[in-house]
């Protein structure tokens, strides 16, 4: 059966330079999020045998881009080789068969379809069975478009490419940029004297799953939902989501577990890659991304995971901070069970490991900046780099960061929640310094605003905006841990200038947890003392009362969020868990 789409919109058009995006001119019910070995896309998904015919006015010099796949319902292999046939005006330009052994992934392809540059033109995408195979299995096996874009050769954007590099686990005070003595950053050193540099950047939590929910939101943490149990509330719109509306292609290359689509961090994406790989995989995976989306506006999220425990190096870079420890596994198990170090020394050598780790992460960016380079995207591109959380070396008594499950552990000290956070704008003439204090959730609103977009919102604002509005002026962290054995706490940490406030609530579930009054608070100066080691209460400052009242209020939306939420508790599929627990996330 062929289905031909002659809707309004659909048909034949004017000729325009601008990308055509087959999913939003074929059928709605064909077009969906399609997950293979880890890499998700917007497909436009077929049984074999039923063409999709698309009557359309191609632009100047066209290529058509698109990724293929297929897939066997409710089975882990493909039951059948799959032929991919492109036809325009029924003349084949392109035929690919994916056989069996080459499993359930993407492969991404361009054809050129110059000879029908300007013209108006029929084009077919048809999948059909190969040879071979297990007999009738084509009534089990679907084919996957993914992302088929017609795009211009000589179509430029319109609007500015943004990028957003987060670095896990990075702590402001380990970067160059930020006063540190060691060499761990250099390429990050030169990105940060092209950009603006917010010296005072507050993450807004303390592990990786709220925190990035809440640079693609522009919410805290008790606002968005995401939680170990929750994904990002179906109610809220995400930056991704937001500029896919715009015409922005939309790619993700992550590596952390928390950042799984389960969560709801694919949403919006045109495609999404969570991967293990190392920081230098994912670099050539952001690039071929951005090679295969050239042509609209893109916006890419890249996410790199090496500067989590366990530290672990290539040694040449290692050798740049000291030896290797003599038995590096005594080292990584007195972290992941939480033992006091012996010694300074022991410290020293975790802080080695981890600076090494940091300095690789450097290596593949400036990597990466130069490829962005090389395909001309740096200079016209808004580029932001920042960490999602620090990392603790028992300054408070704690290794590492946070984890979810447990009811103590790093509290929202600088050592975690002071991040870096260099913004690079488009053909920036050289770098600045601020010295306000600004959130994670400041870069959703200007991202946004770079594409043409505008947030109202009393928690984010335009990092190039008027830093008003926010309440009360204080910039917001917060950590909330539900035990699986019943019961939750909720740290807060208010920050304001040099001023800094901590409050600790505790009860029997996460509605009641927001009703409480705190169990313990701490107000500190951090000029005065940044180690955050001289509690100001009871003997206080007129601040505190002003700190409390924010407190109060935000309390008060966390508990109107709650009350109104519908959202059920994700499920975790087998190797998702084992990945968290192998990390500490979730309790085993």
């Amino acid at each position: 059966m062929l289905l031909s789409c002659l809707l309004p919109g659909c048909g034949a058009e004017e000729t325009d330079s601008s990308p055509i995006r087959l999913l939003d001119r074929a059928f709605p019910e064909l077009a969906a999020p399609v997950e293979l070995t880890d890499e998700t896309r917007k497909a436009l998904t077929i049984a074999l045998g039923s063409p999709i015919a698309l009557d359309l006015r191609l632009p100047e010099d066209p290529v058509l881009a698109f990724a293929i796949g297929a897939s066997s319902r409710d089975r882990p292999t493909l039951l059948a080789p799959v032929m991919f046939r492109v036809l325009v005006d029924e003349t084949e330009v392109f035929h690919e068969v994916l056989r069996r052994s080459q499993g359930e992934e993407w492969f991404a392809r361009t054809v050129d379809l110059a000879p029908w540059s300007g013209r108006s033109a029929r084009v077919v995408l048809e999948a059909r069975r190969g040879e071979g195979g297990i007999e009738g299995a084509e009534r089990h096996v679907l084919a996957h478009w993914g992302n088929p874009v017609i795009r211009s050769r000589a179509h430029a954007p319109e609007k500015p490419n943004l990028v957003l590099v987060s670095i896990d686990c990075l702590r402001a005070d380990h970067v160059g940029a930020y006063g540190y003595s060691r060499d761990t950053t250099p390429n990050l050193d030169a990105f940060a004297r092209e950009s603006t540099l917010f010296r005072n950047a507050a993450a807004v939590s303390s592990y990786t799953l709220p925190t990035h929910a809440s640079m693609l939101t522009g919410l805290p943490p008790s606002l968005h939902g995401a939680t170990v149990r929750r994904r990002i509330s179906r109610s809220v719109d995400t930056l991704p989501e937001l500029l896919a509306r715009e015409g922005y292609a939309v790619h993700g290359v992550v590596s952390a577990p928390f950042l799984s689509p389960v969560y709801g961090f694919a949403d919006g994406f045109d495609t999404y890659r969570l991967s293990s790989d190392r920081a230098s995989g994912l670099v050539d995976r952001a690039l071929a991304l951005l090679d295969e989306g050239a042509g609209p506006s893109q916006f890419l999220f890249l996410h790199l995971f090496d500067a989590h425990a366990p530290y672990s190096p290539p040694g040449d870079i290692l050798e740049r901070f000291g030896s290797r420890p003599e038995d590096v596994s005594d080292l990584h198990a007195m972290i992941e069970n939480r033992l006091p170090p012996e010694s300074e020394a022991a410290i020293d050598e975790a802080r080695s490991l981890y600076d090494g780790e940091i300095a690789y992460v450097d290596r593949e960016i400036g990597r990466f900046f130069e490829g962005l380079r090389a395909r001309g995207l740096y200079d016209s591109s808004l580029v932001v780099v920042t960490a999602d959380h620090g990392e603790a070396f028992f300054e408070h008594g704690y290794w590492e960061h946070a984890r979810p499950w447990r009811d103590e552990g790093p509290g929202l000290y600088q050592e975690i929640v002071h991040v870096p956070l260099l913004v690079k704008r488009p053909n920036a003439a050289g770098g600045a310094v601020v010295d306000d204090v600004v959130s994670q959730m400041d870069i959703f609103p200007t991202l946004l605003e770079a594409a043409g977009g505008r947030l109202e919102s009393p928690w984010a604002r335009s990092l190039f905006g008027d830093r008003g509005g926010r309440v009360n002026s204080w910039a917001l962290s917060e950590f909330l841990s539900t035990p699986q054995r019943g019961g939750a706490t909720l740290s807060l940490a208010l920050r304001r200038g040099n001023l800094k406030y901590l409050a600790s609530h505790r009860a029997g579930s996460i509605e009641e947890v927001y009703a409480s009054d705190p169990v313990e608070e701490a107000f500190y100066d951090l000029l005065a003392d940044p180690g955050e080691k001289r509690n100001l209460l009871p003997e206080g400052d007129p601040a505190i009362a002003d700190a409390r009242e924010a407190r109060k209020r935000y309390l008060q939306a966390a508990r109107e969020y709650h009350a109104g939420s519908t959202e059920e508790d994700v499920s975790l599929d087998p190797e998702l868990r084992r990945k968290l627990e192998s990390l500490g996330y979730i309790e085993r």
